[in-house]
């Protein structure tokens, strides 16, 4: 998937889905202290971030998530990308699930690897609890991209190529906490993202 192209696919999201989404201008960096008005969220809490970046770092950081996070700036809106705009010093998960509270658009990177870190996982738990059962709730919405895998791989994740991971993950972790992951992914599996195969 081309920059272009995921530019295109951000501004048709915006047009009809979040149009309440106002157009900003490119800032070349955004941290916390930052002082202009910034949107409500649902819950009252301001929106730091419009979208928040999941991947698998190993997977993808330096591939797509760069190009996506650059062609997110270059449309002006203020995406979370952990080692751009978190803070050094703080706890990591904790500025995580800040970062996940404080934003409207989940992008889900889901790569072959993804499946393979239980901090990945729980932050697709996270995700999907803000959204709801669906794909979005109070104004939040989760969008998959399906990086070198299909959305079965995803929705039935102990048939595809996930299965190894999650059954390593019954002998690492709790059940229930493993069965959270799964149920998550299931759910995503299920919602209409885009498929980055091949280059395309």
């Amino acid at each position: 998937m081309e920059s272009a192209t995921l530019s295109t696919a951000f501004t048709s999201f915006r047009r009809h889905v979040r149009p309440d989404l106002p157009h900003r201008p490119i800032h070349a960096s955004w941290r916390r202290n930052q002082t202009s008005p910034l949107p409500i969220s649902s819950t009252g809490r301001r929106q730091r971030f419009d979208v928040f970046l999941s991947f698998h770092g190993h997977d993808a950081r330096h591939r797509i998530v760069d190009h996506l996070y650059a062609a997110l700036l270059r449309k002006g809106t203020k995406p979370f990308k952990d080692d751009t705009e978190m803070e050094r010093g703080l706890d990591v998960e904790e500025a995580i699930s800040t970062a996940i509270e404080d934003s409207s658009i989940y992008l889900l990177l889901l790569s072959p690897g993804y499946a393979s870190s239980a901090f990945c996982m729980d932050e697709a738990v996270e995700i999907m609890q803000r959204c709801g059962s669906g794909s979005g709730s109070g104004g939040r919405v989760a969008l998959p991209i399906f990086y070198l895998i299909s959305p079965d791989d995803v929705s039935l994740p102990t048939a595809g190529c996930f299965k190894q991971h999650f059954l390593s993950h019954f002998d690492k972790f709790t059940y229930g906490r493993v069965q959270g992951w799964m149920d998550a992914f299931s759910s995503i599996g299920k919602i209409g993202g885009w498929v980055h195969e091949n280059g395309r």
